[in-house]
């Protein structure tokens, strides 16, 4: 595939999981960040269900669910959230973003 097709696929997932992470992080609440975990999810499940598609993985696996998920923000909120609301919320997390991950390749 032409490079500039390719970054042209991964730059319009991006800017759609960009803008789709924005919104959904406003579900965000103080004492637990749900639009994070959701947003970490749907990433691993669409990462899942595009695997060695090509342009479409270009797309969706590393522009879209790339531009969705959110290490940095993760990390964040498990500081903010301390030791016990913090390990509760990385359990959670993990098993969502491996369950989501599943169901992907299930549905592939």
């Amino acid at each position: 595939m032409n490079p500039m097709l390719a970054t042209l696929y991964v730059a319009t997932g991006g800017f759609a999981g960009g803008a789709l992470r924005y919104q959904m992080s406003r579900l965000n609440r103080r004492s637990f960040p749900v639009g994070t975990l959701l947003s970490n999810t749907l990433a691993c499940l669409t990462l899942a269900t595009v695997l060695g598609t090509g342009g479409a993985y270009l797309a969706l696996g590393i522009g879209f669910a790339g531009a969705l998920s959110t290490m940095s923000t993760f990390v964040k909120e498990l500081v903010r959230l301390g030791l016990k609301h913090g390990t509760i919320y990385l359990s959670v997390t993990l098993v969502c973003g491996w369950l989501g991950f599943q169901l992907g390749l299930l549905l592939k």
